[in-house]
């Protein structure tokens, strides 16, 4: 597009509250920026993502008839959507609106001197001018959404979300791999805070289920592949039993067969995604503090398992009458190099896993609430029983639990060879060193991410460095993926106690359920977009695209060609470059839109 003078711009400085206005001189910058030939007015204003800045905007477009808009404020990914709902609404085409980074690439990186940060913010903000000259007038990309849902996991967080889309009037499959609902749940004794017996919890909301005609269960299925993007998206399912059970057919933990009301189906078609697959507990190595070589050393999660069913009045685990037990934290978790044993191939395990200190001491209450006279011996590296969890460790302390810190970098060592002993050095008595003789050790596991390859690899999803899947923005999109219409509920996205799993599927539900109540959805059209006249098929781009945007598909006289898959881009540009014929461009991006920008950069500036 060749250069133009914009009929009527508005430029917006944002103070951020004095993020920007502390380092950046913004009203000088909006001086100097209403001296160019293309602005027709330009403002400085204490928080333009506030009611009263966003109707200011508004109120400038339509009392000075502007025609694009540009706003200097905080990061795009905060607010960028935010200005173009305001401009759109006011009558503008919201992608013509342009959005500049004074915040975190100028005020925070140049705090130390303001001239240089007003300088720098009046380049950025000159650039995008220079953009928005040879921004064309895009439209949002349209597409057809079937109104289905879909949850992928049984457990309380898939429970829960398969629930509240249910209970707004949508269809939704709620597959799970095992033969009953509930997940890890059913192991556990009491849920925290009201301590409500959980497998009562978890058949209330089994009840809920089987109540409400618009949930599918799929029970023993397995999701083999995927296919498709938002508003249409196809699941392959393969059945142990080879039935799908409806709501009818289920009672609390069973499956009652009916072989005429079943519904027998290989694959579906839902318009949206949430996976709810949950986690795994991590298993001690071989001798890892006494691990496998002594079976008075166990798991916490065993122990909660054999005290549920348990009726004696004394403890007895393996044949062996329990006086002392001894519990350590941190077992799989918070793991530093060179001091915790690693399997081979494994990588570093250095993050918390939230709920084992107050699992540990919510155990140690249960142990000395059922038998009174046992001694126990809490070893930790810190205790992490965050908000009110606090209770748990107040009544420990009052039971007479007694506490022994252990230093990060010396884990306690296990002696297996005769009586069962504990060495380790305690910082509570600065430093002393201690040895504990006890009859059980129980290990606070960590929760470790459930490895789902294949449904990572087809649906183009992201993990962490964690391994738990990474979601879209930790603050902004707390439940979604960077797929369109794919979510996250519960521990499949890290670490999380069954409150806040429930909480966060219910959020993924509102997200889902915003989505699947459209008929048509509306996709960004900053995408890829493939020059077919140039573009020879040689796949270069392909290997550079990490969300399978894009295919390769035969055209005449035996030609191939490219294609953009455009639910499935991202926006990211690695196609762009990858391409030696420059048969690519990102729309609002192209490559002559950012070389104008840089040359409108490095014009001089007269402060």
């Amino acid at each position: 597009m060749n250069d133009k003078k914009l009929e009527k711009l508005g430029v917006y400085v944002c103070h951020c509250g004095g993020n920007i206005s502390d380092y950046v001189n913004t009203s000088k910058v909006a001086e100097v920026i209403q001296q160019e030939p293309e602005v027709h007015m330009a403002k400085d204003f204490i928080f333009m993502c506030s009611d009263a800045g966003q109707k200011m905007i508004a109120e400038d477009i339509k009392a000075n008839d502007l025609t694009h808009v540009i706003v200097a404020s905080c990061s795009p990914r905060l607010h960028h959507m935010t200005f173009q709902k305001v401009v759109s609404e006011a009558g503008i085409n919201p992608f013509t609106y342009r959005h500049v980074n004074i915040r975190e690439q100028v005020s925070w990186v140049t705090s130390h001197d303001e001239p240089a940060a007003t300088e720098k913010a009046i380049r950025l903000i000159r650039g995008a001018i220079s953009a928005v000259v040879r921004l064309q007038e895009l439209a949002a990309i349209e597409k057809q959404m079937i109104q289905v849902g879909a949850v992928i996991g049984g457990g309380v967080s898939g429970m829960t979300a398969a629930l509240d889309i249910a209970n707004q009037g949508l269809p939704v499959h709620l597959i799970e791999s095992s033969p009953v609902l509930g997940g890890r749940t059913l192991d556990l004794d009491k849920l925290y805070p009201y301590e409500i017996p959980a497998d009562k919890f978890v058949q209330n909301l089994i009840k809920k289920i089987n109540s409400n005609e618009n949930i599918y269960i799929h029970l023993n299925t397995e999701v083999v592949d995927t296919a498709g993007t938002i508003g249409d998206f196809t699941l392959k399912l393969k059945r142990a039993d080879n039935k799908l059970v409806n709501t009818e057919e289920m009672q609390s933990f069973e499956i009652i067969e009916n072989e005429s009301d079943a519904i027998n189906v290989d694959e579906l078609h839902v318009g949206t995604i949430t996976i709810a697959t949950g986690f795994d507990t991590y298993v001690p190595l071989d001798g890892e503090y006494g691990y496998g070589k002594s079976k008075q050393v166990i798991t916490l999660p065993d122990l909660i398992m054999h005290l549920n069913s348990y009726k004696k009045k004394r403890l007895e685990i393996n044949g062996k009458i329990i006086n002392k037990v001894a519990m350590i934290h941190c077992v799989g978790s918070r793991q530093i190099e060179d001091v915790h044993p690693l399997r081979e191939g494994a990588t570093l395990n250095n993050g918390c896993s939230r709920t084992c200190c107050t699992a540990t001491l919510q155990q140690a209450n249960r142990l000395k609430d059922m038998f009174p006279d046992i001694d126990i011996y809490d070893l930790y590296r810190d205790i992490r029983t965050y908000g009110e969890k606090e209770v748990y460790y107040k009544k420990a302390s009052e039971n007479n639990v007694i506490f022994i810190k252990y230093p990060d970098e010396e884990i306690p060592q296990v002696d297996t060879n005769g009586s069962l002993k504990i060495r380790t050095v305690d910082e509570l008595t600065y430093g002393l060193e201690v040895e504990v003789e006890v009859d059980l050790i129980v290990l606070a596991v960590a929760m470790i991410p459930r490895a789902k390859p294949r449904l990572i690899e087809t649906l183009s999803l992201a993990t962490g460095v964690n391994g738990f899947l990474q979601e879209a923005h930790v603050k902004l999109q707390p439940v979604e993926s960077p797929v369109d219409g794919i979510f996250y509920a519960g521990t499949a996205q890290g670490p999380k106690d069954v409150r806040e799993s429930t909480m966060s599927a219910s959020a993924t539900s509102v997200k889902a359920s915003t989505l699947l109540k459209k008929e048509i959805v509306e996709l960004s059209p900053y995408i890829a977009e493939v020059n077919t006249e140039i573009c020879d098929g040689n796949g270069d781009c392909i290997t550079q695209c990490e969300y399978n945007a894009i295919s390769i598909v035969p055209i005449d006289d035996g030609k191939k060609q490219a294609i953009i898959t455009p639910a499935l881009c991202v926006s990211c540009g690695a196609c762009v470059p990858a391409c030696k014929k420059n048969a690519i461009k990102l729309n609002g991006y192209e490559i002559t839109t950012i070389l104008a920008e840089v040359k409108a950069m490095v014009k001089e500036v007269i402060l």
